[in-house]
């Protein structure tokens, strides 16, 4: 379910068999938060805020370093890290 998101990015970035370039790159990482958009919109789900919580941070890094919103050590939340 993490990579939900997916969904809406372009067949030929997910397919593609090289290294993603700087563009492609920058559409793969929005993946995360359209996850957490679709999520949101499934308000019938039970604990939709906090799975959309964990969809939107699953490629913070500890050091800040990942991606959408570049957390960094405690200000990832737990349900993600």
């Amino acid at each position: 379910m993490h990579d939900i998101g997916k969904m809406d990015i372009p067949d030929a970035i997910l397919r593609k068999t090289g290294p993603l370039d700087a563009a492609e790159r920058a559409v793969m990482q929005t993946h995360s938060v359209r996850g957490e958009g679709i999520i949101l919109a499934h308000r019938d789900l039970s604990f939709h805020k906090e799975i959309a919580t964990v969809v939107r941070h699953h490629h913070e890094h500890w050091n800040g370093g990942g991606y959408p919103d570049g957390l960094r050590t405690g200000a990832i939340p737990l349900l993600s890290r």
